[in-house]
């Protein structure tokens, strides 16, 4: 294993940590996803499938995934395909797999979340793009040295 695969790993748990931190306080906030959203633009599908079971395991360990984990994880799939079949540079793409995401998480999952609790979502989207922009540009810059 590399320096740069150890540290997304690093990022997964620092991401659980954060976000359970966050909600703790009473801030929503979807780290974890936004995490495996920006290694979708810096890791293989295999890499990717692996970080996403480590996430998936770490978020739910039940035995039977439901709507919400189903979802969690074709995100970062999806994301990785818009990185393969777009022409964005990947960071203008990061950012906007980052919003998309969130905006089908919330979309699918409860619309009148967003509806009933902008300045939430909002925070979650602002959260959301900040810390997707700095595993992004960490582990980005980490590859190309």
């Amino acid at each position: 294993m590399n320096l740069r695969f150890i540290a997304a790993i690093a990022v997964i748990f620092l991401a659980c940590i954060v976000q359970l931190w966050l909600s703790s306080i009473g801030i929503i906030a979807n780290l974890i996803l936004v995490s495996l959203v920006s290694l979708s633009f810096l890791f293989g599908f295999w890499e990717l499938i692996f970080f996403i079971l480590l996430a998936l395991f770490i978020v739910n360990w039940q035995p039977a995934p439901s709507e919400e984990i189903i979802l969690f994880a074709l995100i970062p799939i999806g994301a990785y395909l818009l990185r393969k079949f777009s022409s964005w540079q990947a960071w203008v793409g990061n950012l906007i797999a980052i919003c998309g995401g969130l905006v089908i998480v919330y979309g699918v999952l409860d619309f009148s979340m967003i509806t009933a609790n902008v300045g939430t979502f909002f925070m979650d989207l602002a959260l959301g793009l900040l810390f997707g922009a700095a595993v992004f540009s960490i582990l980005n810059r980490r590859a190309t040295r």
